[in-house]
């Protein structure tokens, strides 16, 4: 069984993931020492934060994902209190929150978000029905996701949860509608599931 992290890096100091089996997806180009590093440097929309980088692997590696993965950010610690032991939870039903700050909010991100973000609409857009009143979430947008469970859904579900990203209606608050939105992503079933 491979367990791996998968991190999205802005600026952050990653020489600490040499101790992990990972891979370390760089946007910023921002220096970095790459040494003991898997690195991969792509453009992504910062807008987009960790949920570019996070469905950008999993649609590039669909077919050859690892059995486990986390997915994280290039300082997890700040979310994640408990990580050594959370990282590398392997959860029966395929999905964990890494993260210590367990929170809901309503269908526009209130009250923990200072502006208000398209979570309800959102859902409505990936999985044509309403949403429920509240998101249970865990902030920072950190999880363990089995592959089983990533490849519930066809690789088309998640090409089209990347567009949504692009799209004006959720572009500028797409990061902190997908942090909402990760359980419900891997989770919930689809029409054409």
């Amino acid at each position: 069984m491979v367990h791996r992290l998968v991190i999205a890096r802005w600026d952050e100091d990653v020489s600490w993931a040499a101790g992990y089996p990972h891979i370390i997806y760089d946007k910023s180009g921002a220096p970095l020492d790459m040494t003991g590093l898997n690195v991969v440097i792509i453009p992504m929309n910062p807008e987009g934060h960790e949920s570019h980088t996070y469905l950008h692997h999993i649609i590039s590696h669909y077919d050859d994902l690892d059995d486990w993965t986390t997915f994280c950010q290039g300082n997890p610690f700040d979310h994640a209190s408990r990580w050594e032991t959370q990282w590398k939870f392997e959860p029966e039903n395929g999905f964990a929150w890494v993260g210590h700050w367990q929170v809901k909010d309503d269908k526009n991100g209130k009250p923990n978000h200072i502006n208000i973000i398209p979570v309800g609409a959102a859902y409505a857009a990936i999985f044509g029905r309403p949403g429920p009143d509240e998101y249970a979430f865990v902030a920072g947008a950190q999880f363990v996701a089995s592959r089983e469970l990533i490849q519930r859904k066809p690789v088309g579900f998640y090409e089209r949860v990347q567009a949504l990203g692009n799209d004006p209606r959720f572009e500028a608050e797409w990061g902190y509608t997908m942090e909402r939105l990760w359980y419900y992503i891997l989770i919930e079933l689809v029409a054409d599931d």
